[in-house]
């Protein structure tokens, strides 16, 4: 088993990307160049990620994709900022190998699944941070389901 120390100092983009490249699978974004660690999400959280990703995929137009998971970078400069929203519908002209994370000129909505713990984070922080680079659409699933 590998264990992963958690940085506690401020971080460039570039030791972002090292740690990305050591360890993919772990629920962390980047907030002004400080890691924030996340809980594992639920499994309903999890189900309704996967399902909304299918239907986004199943109408969707044939130019776009949308894919969970995907590291959006927000701020590259100094201190940066990456998030991770829970599906995001890309361009689909760039190619795209092994990337470690997306620019925002290439995402068209982001949809976060708001959780009890990170209220606050996805509909104020990120929403604005979102907006501040130009992604045109940010979709609060949560709120969605509380719908009548």
């Amino acid at each position: 088993m590998t264990t992963v120390t958690v940085p506690d100092e401020l971080l460039t983009i570039e030791d972002w990307d090292a740690l990305e490249e050591t360890d993919a699978n772990r629920r962390w974004q980047l907030a002004d160049g400080l890691v924030a660690v996340a809980p594992f999400p639920s499994l309903d959280h999890q189900e309704i990620v996967t399902n909304l990703t299918i239907w986004l995929r199943e109408h969707l137009p044939a130019d776009v994709r949308a894919i969970p998971g995907v590291a959006v970078t927000i701020e590259a400069g100094f201190p940066p900022t990456v998030r991770g929203p829970d599906v995001t519908v890309l361009v689909r002209a760039r190619p795209r190998t092994n990337v470690l994370r997306v620019d925002p000129a290439d995402v068209r909505l982001v949809a976060e699944f708001v959780s009890p713990g990170s209220r606050r984070l996805d509909r104020v922080t990120k929403v604005s941070e979102y907006q501040d680079v130009g992604i045109p659409l940010t979709l609060d699933v949560g709120a969605l389901l509380t719908l009548d």
